[in-house]
């Protein structure tokens, strides 16, 4: 029997030694990084080579919950000002869990609304299964 896709939000994500909650109808964008390919045909058209360019991981529109009694957007910042990779894990509703190292790439917002942030992570090499 061939087991069935399992989607749904992130469970939650570990990042700099904190644990941060997600938005139960959150969606992102997962890159495992690994090699990006172009084709570069010869000057004979029927041939060609292929130049892979190398790219690290991400992990775009990650919806996370702030708490500010606990501090959790200085947190981020305060990470993503060190400008140094931190370890990092996703935890998915499949109940797997992918990880590595990396940091948070651009701003980190909060909304008053929702007391919610959607940052993009992101580093070098891959995201791995744990």
């Amino acid at each position: 029997m061939v087991a069935s896709a399992i989607g749904g939000p992130i469970k939650r994500v570990s990042f700099d030694g904190r644990t941060y909650t997600t938005a139960g109808d959150g969606e992102c964008q997962r890159d495992l990084g690994g090699n990006t390919n172009t084709f570069s045909p010869n000057g004979d058209g029927a041939t060609g080579v292929w130049l892979q360019s190398p790219r690290g991981w991400k992990m775009e529109s990650v919806v996370l919950t702030i708490n500010d009694n606990q501090g959790d957007q200085k947190a981020l910042q305060d990470a993503a000002d060190s400008g140094e990779d931190k370890p990092v894990n996703f935890r998915f509703a499949s109940g797997l869990t992918f990880g590595g190292k990396g940091n948070i790439e651009g701003e980190i917002k909060w909304s008053n609304g929702n007391s919610r942030a959607t940052v993009t992570f992101a580093g070098p090499g891959k995201l791995r299964k744990q």
